[in-house]
C-alpha cells in the first residue's frame, strides 16, 4: 500500500483514500494505482520519477489531461482531475474494470468466433475514434494495452491518450512499431485520419488471425485498404471504414431457414391476428412510404420530411437514374423532403445518377459513399449543408454544381472523385474541412473570397491540380494542403500577410513552382519559410 500525504479530486482534498500500486498495468513511462474513496473506485497515473523532470515527458503529460478533460464519449475513459504534490503532477480518472484486448483475447479465444462479436467491438471503437477525429483529435497510439474489454457487457473503452496529436499539442505524438502507420514510423509526419484507421486495420488482422476467426476471408479486403502503405488509398474516415465493415458482417434479415421460420411461426400467427382485428398494419411513428421511398415526418408545422430511403430495383430505374420526387403525400397532407438521411444510397453500383429536389437543405453524411458509377448529381439551390464522406468514393463522379446558398462542406465530403475536373466554391462558405477533396481529379478550383481557412489535407494528392488561386481573406492553411500536388505549378496568393505553415508542400525543392502574391507583400513572401523554397516568387 502506497501511504500519499496528500491527494486532491476536482481540487478538494482526499484524506481518506486508499491507495495501491498497480505495477502489473504500469507503462514505460507511467506508474498506476488504485484509490479507493467513498466506496468508489479510481485510477490515479503518474509519470515515473525519473521522467517527472523531463520537460517532453510534462507536456505529454498535460496534454493527456487537458485534451481528454474536454471529451466525452461512452467507449473513452473519463478523466476527472489533475493536481500535483511533492512527486509532481498526477492524473485521476474513472477506473475500468476490465481487461485489455490482448488478455481477453488470451482468456476468451473463442469469443469473436461470431462475426457479431467482433462488428460489436469495431463498431465501438470506429465510433469513438469518429468522435475524437471530428474535434481534431487523432490517438496515434491504438494497440491491444490500450483498448480494454470490460467484464460485465464486453465492451471497449479507449485509453491514453499520452500520445495523440492535437492542434494544441502538436510537437508530442506517439508511435509503436505493431501497429502504427508508415506515415508514423519513417518521420516523414504525414500524420491524419487515415494515421488512426491503418491501425485499426491492423488491430483487425490480428484477430483475424485468431483460429477461431473462420470468416477471416471477408475481412481481408478491409483489412487490405486499411493498411495501405499510401494513405489516399485507405478509407478516408472511421465511418467509411465502419459502413464497409458493417456490410460483410451484418447478418442477412432475409436468409430464413427452416428452422427459424418454425421458431417464427408463432410471431407471425400474431401478426395475421393483429391485421385480422385492425384490418391495416401499424407504421412506424412518423414513418410512411410513398411510392418506392421511405420517409419520416420532421414537422408537422412546416410539412416537412427525412428522406430515409428509396428503391433503385422499380423498372423506370433500370438506367440507374434516380430522381427524387417531392412534395410526397402521405394522410391529408403533403410533406416536403428536406433531409436526404445517413447513408441513403451507400456503396450502391447500379446507380448512375441522382436529380435531388427543390426543397432538400440537407444531405446526410455517407448519402452517396461508395456509388462507383455515379456519373452526375444535381443538386437544388436550397442546399445547405452538404455532411461528411456524402461522395466521398464516387470515383467516376464527373459533374456537380454547388448551389449559391450552399453554407457549410464537412470533412471527406469528395474523396476520391477521380474523375472531377472542376468545381467552384460557392461565397459564403469560410471554411474547407479535413480532408474535403482528397485524391480527386481536380485540374481547377475556383475558391470564394469569404473562404478564411483551408484545413489540414483538404487537397490532399490532388495529382491534377495544375493551378489555384488564394483569396484575400484566408489566414489559415492546414498542414499537408497540397501534398503530392505534383501538377501545381501555379499558386496565386492573394493575402498580403503570408500564411505561416511549413508542411504544406512536399517535393518542395524538386518542383519548380510559380508564387504570384500582391506586389506590396512581395518582400514578406520571400522571408517566409512556409514560402521561400517557390523557384519563382513574382508580383501579381
Amino acid at each position: 500500500m502506497l501511504v500519499s500525504g496528500f491527494i486532491e479530486i476536482d481540487n478538494k482534498p482526499v484524506p481518506d483514500a486508499i491507495i495501491s500500486p498497480l505495477p502489473e498495468l504500469s507503462g514505460s513511462s507511467c506508474l498506476l494505482f488504485s484509490l479507493h474513496t467513498g466506496g468508489k473506485r479510481l485510477i490515479m497515473k503518474r509519470l515515473k520519477p525519473e521522467l517527472a523532470g523531463n520537460p517532453r515527458y510534462v507536456e505529454a503529460f498535460q496534454k493527456e489531461y487537458e485534451t481528454g478533460a474536454r471529451l466525452s464519449h461512452p467507449n473513452l475513459v473519463h478523466y476527472c482531475s489533475m493536481s500535483d504534490d511533492i512527486d509532481g503532477c498526477y492524473i485521476i480518472m474513472d477506473y475500468v474494470d476490465g481487461l485489455t484486448l490482448e488478455e481477453f483475447l488470451a482468456r476468451n479465444p473463442q469469443h469473436f468466433a461470431k462475426p457479431q462479436q467482433l462488428l460489436h467491438i469495431f463498431t465501438q471503437l470506429l465510433s469513438c475514434l469518429d468522435y475524437l477525429h471530428s474535434r481534431q483529435i487523432l490517438h496515434l497510439d491504438l494497440k491491444l494495452d490500450n483498448l480494454l474489454i470490460t467484464r460485465v457487457s464486453n465492451d471497449l473503452k479507449v485509453i491514453d491518450l499520452g500520445c495523440c496529436y492535437t492542434d494544441s499539442y502538436n510537437g508530442t505524438m506517439g508511435r509503436n512499431l505493431a501497429f502504427s502507420a508508415p506515415e508514423q514510423l519513417n518521420g516523414s509526419g504525414h500524420i491524419d485520419v487515415r494515421s488512426d484507421l491503418y491501425a485499426v486495420g491492423r488491430l483487425l488482422e490480428h484477430i483475424a488471425q485468431q483460429p477461431s476467426v473462420t470468416y477471416r476471408a471477408k475481412l481481408q479486403p478491409i483489412i487490405a485498404r486499411a493498411t495501405a502503405t499510401n494513405p489516399a488509398q485507405r478509407y478516408p474516415s472511421a465511418q467509411a471504414m465502419l459502413a464497409a465493415l458493417t456490410k460483410v458482417l451484418q447478418p442477412k434479415r432475409s436468409s430464413w431457414g427452416i428452422a427459424a421460420l418454425f421458431a417464427a411461426i408463432p410471431t407471425i400467427l400474431l401478426i395475421v391476428i393483429g391485421l385480422l382485428t385492425f384490418n391495416k398494419p401499424k407504421a412506424a411513428p412518423n414513418t410512411f412510404v410513398f411510392e418506392e421511398m421511405t420517409c419520416a415526418i420532421l414537422s408537422e408545422d412546416s410539412l416537412t420530411c427525412s428522406l430515409l430511403d428509396v428503391s433503385t430495383s422499380l423498372p423506370e430505374h433500370a438506367d440507374g437514374q434516380i430522381i427524387i420526387y417531392s412534395p410526397v403525400h402521405y394522410g391529408e397532407n403533403y410533406y416536403t423532403i428536406a433531409d436526404i438521411a445517413d447513408s441513403l444510397l451507400l456503396l450502391n453500383p447500379d446507380v448512375r445518377a441522382v436529380g435531388i429536389p427543390e426543397g432538400v437543405t440537407c444531405i446526410g453524411s455517407l448519402a452517396f459513399f461508395g456509388c462507383e458509377n455515379l456519373l452526375s448529381v444535381s443538386l437544388p439551390s436550397t442546399l445547405r449543408v452538404i455532411e461528411h464522406d456524402a461522395f466521398s468514393s464516387c470515383h467516376k463522379l464527373q459533374h456537380i454544381t454547388l448551389p449559391a446558398q450552399l453554407k457549410q462542406l464537412h470533412h471527406g465530403a469528395f474523396v476520391g472523385c477521380y474523375k472531377l475536373r472542376y468545381i467552384e466554391i460557392p461565397e459564403g462558405i469560410r471554411i474547407l474541412p479535413i480532408d474535403c477533396f482528397v485524391s480527386a481529379g481536380l485540374r481547377e478550383i475556383k475558391l470564394p473570397e469569404s473562404l478564411t481557412a483551408l484545413e489540414r489535407g483538404v487537397f490532399y494528392d490532388c495529382k491534377s491540380l495544375q493551378r489555384i488561386t488564394l483569396p484575400a481573406g484566408l489566414h489559415t492553411l492546414g498542414d499537408f494542403c497540397f501534398y503530392d500536388c505534383d501538377s501545381l505549378l501555379e499558386v496565386t496568393n492573394l493575402s498580403l500577410k503570408p500564411q505561416s505553415n511549413l508542411q504544406l508542400f512536399n517535393h518542395q525543392d524538386s518542383i519548380q513552382r510559380t508564387l504570384r502574391v500582391p506586389a506590396e507583400a512581395l518582400e514578406r513572401y520571400r522571408q517566409s519559410p512556409a514560402w521561400n523554397h517557390f523557384s519563382r516568387i513574382v508580383a501579381i
